[in-house]
């Protein structure tokens, strides 16, 4: 059975739903969620996403992801995507860190970003995830610029979008 989304407006109003298939096809704007997981010594983990994945297969990734469903909030897509993906539970205690609009590096997805403080151990959902690696701040800005096409395109915007916020925060 095929994932049913909300399509929103230009506002993020929901207008209507359809399935993943016909949201991706006639590039609907609808909802996702993005999260990074820190440890305790600020390394973020990133799933290397499965070669089964029909979008950005056998790519560096967010913590976890996912669509927002029909009639779900982020919030909540983001706790279950973070479960279903990495096989934790609970999910860590998530604060929402950015809200970035539809672009075209995000599929046509309004986007929340989370982060959240976990240190395992993961089992992720193999048809999902081919592995998770923790990585420095550094070294994931590092991979994107020397290998940009190692990423998934829309994490390689949202970890832009998280380090501009990170660094204005210090800079206050």
């Amino acid at each position: 059975m095929e994932d049913i989304f909300d399509i929103v407006n230009e506002k993020d109003e929901v207008i209507g739903d359809a399935p993943r298939s016909i949201i991706h096809q006639k590039r609907h704007l609808h909802r996702a969620t993005h999260m990074l997981i820190y440890n305790n010594t600020g390394q973020i983990l990133l799933q290397l996403r499965s070669k089964e994945k029909d979008r950005h297969p056998n790519k560096w990734d967010s913590s976890a992801s996912g669509h927002v469903d029909r009639g779900e909030d982020y919030f909540t897509a983001a706790i279950r995507e973070t479960i279903e993906e990495l096989g934790i539970s609970p999910a860590p205690d998530f604060k929402e860190i950015a809200y970035i609009q539809v672009t075209p590096q995000t599929d046509n997805e309004f986007v929340k970003l989370y982060l959240g403080h976990h240190l395992g151990p993961f089992k992720p959902c193999p048809n999902e995830i081919k592995k998770v690696q923790w990585f420095t701040p550094n070294d994931i800005s590092e991979l994107i610029h020397r290998h940009p096409t190692k990423c998934a395109p829309a994490f390689s915007f949202i970890w832009q979008t998280y380090r501009e916020k990170i660094l204005k925060e210090m800079e206050s």
